[in-house]
């Protein structure tokens, strides 16, 4: 249980994430440990992906590449695990949408499109994400 209050404190640190957060990811480790989640699962995955869902039920946008620092661990294997909370604690989850992460990309790319241009010119770039196949004409 130690092991994974360390990570998460340590992932939260190291991306600077609020103490809310890590709280909140806190609480859901326990829970998880309490619920005997931890037998046949690292505690360190558990701990990565009650992160990812503390994050995603305050609304702060992570990857899981963002919290993902070691390298016997994959997107894939968290992913399961984050399934797995979801579904034994019966937690409802806002969608996150592609358009969220567009800023943290460009950022990353070090291009010097502000945000208030990306918001002005995406609309027009995916003006019928919305439509049916049946609705366009040729």
């Amino acid at each position: 249980m130690r092991t994974g209050f360390s990570e998460i404190l340590r992932i939260g640190n190291n991306l600077g994430l609020s103490s809310q957060v890590m709280n909140e990811a806190q609480l859901l480790f326990v829970k998880a440990y309490n619920k005997k989640l931890l037998i046949g699962r690292g505690a360190i995955k558990i701990a990565v992906a009650s992160l990812y869902i503390a994050c995603r039920r305050i609304g702060i946008l992570k990857t899981f590449k963002d919290l993902i620092d070691r390298p016997e661990l994959n997107p894939k294997s968290i992913k399961k695990t984050v399934t797995t909370l979801i579904l034994s604690f019966n937690l409802k989850l806002q969608t996150s949408q592609p358009s969220f992460f567009v800023s943290s990309f460009i950022s990353q790319l070090f291009l010097s499109l502000s945000y208030s241009i990306f918001q002005e010119i995406f609309p027009r770039i995916f003006p019928l994400k919305h439509r049916h196949q049946a609705d366009h004409k040729f």
